[in-house]
């Protein structure tokens, strides 16, 4: 992660920490969850999910909930043995 990745993480994380209401902040966070490395990759889901409580038809959220569940499937799928 490139220092501005970084910076941009931090902010949305500090913008969800500070604004738990905002849905956008939320589905930025659960993206750039999905782009860090090294980050809690099951906290990508909680926030996307909080994005869809607070405002039920955001655009994008069912996309990248669908996108985590492929992520999780491709990775079970590589380690279980044939």
């Amino acid at each position: 992660m490139t220092n501005s990745q970084g910076l941009y993480f931090h902010l949305l994380q500090v913008n969800v920490r500070v604004v738990p209401a905002a849905a956008k902040a939320r589905l930025g966070y659960g993206c750039a969850i999905n782009k860090s490395e090294g980050a809690d990759m099951m906290r990508r889901p909680r926030e996307l999910e909080d994005a869809l409580r607070i405002i039920p038809d955001t655009y994008g959220v069912f996309s990248y909930l669908g996108l985590f569940a492929r992520d999780v499937k491709n990775r079970l799928c590589a380690c279980w043995p044939n």
